[in-house]
């Protein structure tokens, strides 16, 4: 997990790490809004799938279906969310694909669910 301020540039990461490992790799964000910051931000246009981009849910639904090809890796735009059953339901999906987080907030809102975190993570 990458834990850095909003603002440093944590997406243009991930694409450049999503380039290096190739078309068997997705970047996983819970929010469409913040994929489409991400793709405005790597000047790609259409469709987010057609760029391995998706929300957890999104992703999970077409790997149900088999209308796409499992992920070999993952990377995790703001990873603090997860512990949420969706990102679980991916983990299992893509048979614990090796996996990079990363967020503005390394931590979850109790102190439960930042031990759960930082379980899964590290510090």
């Amino acid at each position: 997990m990458y834990a850095a301020p909003t603002g440093v540039g944590k997406s243009i990461v991930e694409r450049l790490v999503q380039e290096r490992l190739g078309a068997t790799c997705w970047i996983v964000s819970p929010r469409e809004e913040i994929i489409t910051g991400i793709m405005d931000k790597a000047e790609l246009t259409g469709d987010p799938m057609n760029h391995n981009m998706a929300t957890p849910i999104m992703l999970r639904n077409r790997l149900l279906t088999g209308s796409v090809q499992h992920p070999k890796y993952l990377v995790i735009d703001e990873s603090h969310h997860h512990n949420a059953e969706t990102y679980q339901q991916l983990d299992l999906l893509t048979g614990l694909a090796p996996a990079v987080g990363y967020t503005a907030t390394p931590y979850r809102g109790t102190p439960r669910g930042t031990k759960e975190f930082l379980d899964r993570w590290g510090e």
